[in-house]
């Protein structure tokens, strides 16, 4: 009796052995499918901060030799704008490309094959100052968007295919922590004690050749994912055998009944293409989710914090010399946070953790601008303005950060899930190019406000009047749509959607008179007053096209029709932009 007891502890033992080193498995998934995934968007963020100067004065140093004059400042800024603009738009090809890399390839080989694009990447930046041409910079920064951007489309969907059921949000939330965790590593490698000095700068920009290589050492002992083998190859065998090393456990029985069960419910049916998700309206509300979510990720300001966080901290009496140091810890903040949201996911649910998270974002917003507006008349708001940028990054990252790339995992089934992560990841890159371009060239409304200004009352405007000036009128817009959408109802009504659509023309005439002659009759009030007018078109236009084009539509088309309203929005952005750049041929010149 006491030998079989022992031998029935025994095997306890030996089962109990097995399934941990075999639940690892699933750890190890994790970390391999992250280091060389999402960790690069964090860390090719990150690193191109470090050697700004250096790299722009690079640019100038190579085309003083090429064409023995120097670059123009305004050239300087539109080349360096490319370099740090041509990585979403790499981003936004390879969001395009995950989707039928996913289905082709499956999902751990399409990741290891997505470490070619680093590779070529690592190649062009590590010699460009050799080769003195920062036009291989360009091309590498390109070449590693794409490698973001398919990677932050598989992962989550390799990582919430293989963890069980219980555990799937937080182990696809994973992705959101290496994201953090690379932006982290990028920032402390960009110190100017490591590589991001004069000399080292383009081994800073090939450094992200380590973790792709790590990656493609791990990755090829591990698992695909067991849903991909089972519904996309029809490999029952080789489900169970990967069910099995990532679960530790021989009774697999519900699992492999469950996924059975949405194989027969999509029987026949083919991997759909993006443009199928408009036209059926069983996933309209998914679609709609994910398009707000993404486009809510880069336009929410989040990458606003960290472009003023230097100028915060200097206003702080933080030597310019340790910054580098304190914007470390901003990137600290989003990893802790990014890792929390991992640990409470399953108990607190997704929606309380992004209406939580937007909602303290929106307060801490409100208190950041108030404490720039008083920074030089009260002594203390430089440090209450430090506390916001910390509290801002903590609230993105404890929900929106992390939760928003999960969802098409878990609201779209096997077929429609590459094609919802091509769009939002679409979305997501399109809307960073839009705002990584942006930036340089709102100088050049700012310096008229404060020639305008001198000439009035000989005196100069301060840099915080200017600022609340500059505030002003781009806040103006948004008060002029709410306007425009509080009377969209009464319009439809009173004059009929189309008429209703004619007039929606006159306040934007208006605008774009008001703003077009400001210029010449010195006025910035003008630049508000149209900005204002601009947005009660704007307000107007949003409701009453959407009302329009939805009632004029067939049932089965409405909904197809209707999301053109966010087509158009991107194109207007896109168009907007393109003509806006400081350029010969261009609009936003001064």
């Amino acid at each position: 009796m006491d030998g079989e007891e022992e031998d029935d502890e025994l095997e306890r033992s030996r089962e109990g052995l097995l399934g941990q080193v075999q639940s690892r498995v699933l750890i190890l998934t994790v970390c391999a499918a992250g280091i060389g995934g999402t960790f690069q968007y964090g860390y090719n963020i990150s690193i191109i901060n470090a050697p700004t100067t250096y790299i722009q004065t690079f640019m100038n140093e190579t085309w003083l030799e090429r064409t023995g004059a120097p670059l123009e400042n305004n050239m300087i800024l539109l080349l360096w704008s490319f370099i740090v603009s041509v990585y979403p738009l790499g981003g936004l090809t390879g969001a395009l490309v995950a989707g039928p890399m996913a289905i082709k390839l499956g999902r751990k080989t399409s990741l290891l094959v997505n470490n070619v694009f680093v590779i070529i990447a690592a190649i062009l930046s590590g010699f460009s100052q050799m080769a003195k041409s920062f036009e291989m910079i360009m091309l590498s920064r390109f070449f590693t968007g794409i490698n973001a951007g398919v990677s932050m489309n598989i992962q989550p969907m390799y990582l919430g295919e293989s963890a069980p059921k219980k555990i799937r949000g937080a182990v696809a939330l994973t992705s959101a922590s290496f994201t953090a965790l690379g932006l982290v590593l990028g920032q402390v490698f960009g110190i100017s004690e490591l590589l991001g000095g004069e000399e080292s700068w383009p081994l800073l920009l090939a450094s992200n050749v380590v973790p792709a290589l790590i990656q493609m050492v791990t990755l090829p002992w591990l698992p695909e994912s067991p849903r991909y083998l089972l519904i996309d190859r029809g490999d029952k065998e080789s489900c169970i055998s990967a069910l099995r090393k990532l679960r530790g456990s021989d009774d697999l029985s519900s699992e492999i009944e469950e996924i059975l069960a949405e194989q027969a419910a999509i029987k026949g049916q083919r991997a759909k293409k993006p443009w199928e998700l408009f036209q059926n309206p069983a996933v309209r509300w998914q679609l709609i989710s994910i398009i707000v979510l993404s486009s809510a990720m880069q336009l929410c300001g989040n990458d606003s914090m960290y472009f003023y966080a230097g100028y915060v901290f200097r206003e702080a009496g933080i030597p310019y010399d340790k910054i580098q140091y304190v914007i470390i810890g901003t990137g600290c903040c989003e990893l802790i946070t990014a890792v929390t949201c991992n640990m409470i996911i399953e108990h607190a649910g997704r929606k309380l953790l992004i209406l939580g998270g937007y909602s303290f974002m929106a307060v801490w917003a409100i208190v950041f601008m108030v404490a720039l507006s008083q920074q030089s008349q009260i002594s203390w708001m430089p440090y209450l303005s430090m506390v916001c940028i910390f509290a801002y990054i903590l609230s993105f990252g404890i929900g929106p950060a992390g939760v928003t790339g999960i969802l098409p995992t878990e609201i779209f089934d096997q077929m429609s899930r590459p094609a919802a992560y091509m769009i939002c990841g679409s979305l997501l890159w399109f809307n960073l190019f839009l705002t990584g371009m942006a930036f340089p060239f709102i100088v050049h409304i700012k310096s008229f406000i404060s020639e305008i200004w001198l000439e009035r009352y000989s005196f100069p405007l301060s840099d915080k009047g200017v600022t609340l000036l500059w505030s002003s009128i781009v806040s103006i817009y948004s008060i002029g749509g709410l306007l425009g959408s509080m009377y969209a109802g009464y319009f439809s009504i009173r004059f009929g959607r189309k008429k209703a659509m004619l007039f929606v023309n006159i306040p934007a005439l208006l605008g774009a008179a008001l703003m077009g002659f400001s210029k010449v009759f010195g006025s910035f009030e003008m630049i508000l007053l149209g900005r204002f007018s601009s947005g009660v078109c704007t307000g107007l236009g949003l409701n009453i096209h959407l009302m329009y084009v939805g009632e004029c539509a067939p049932k089965k088309l409405r909904g197809v029709t209707a999301i053109t309203a966010s087509t158009a929005i991107a194109v207007g952005k896109f168009v907007g932009f393109a003509i806006g750049l400081d350029y010969e041929t261009a609009l936003g010149r001064q």
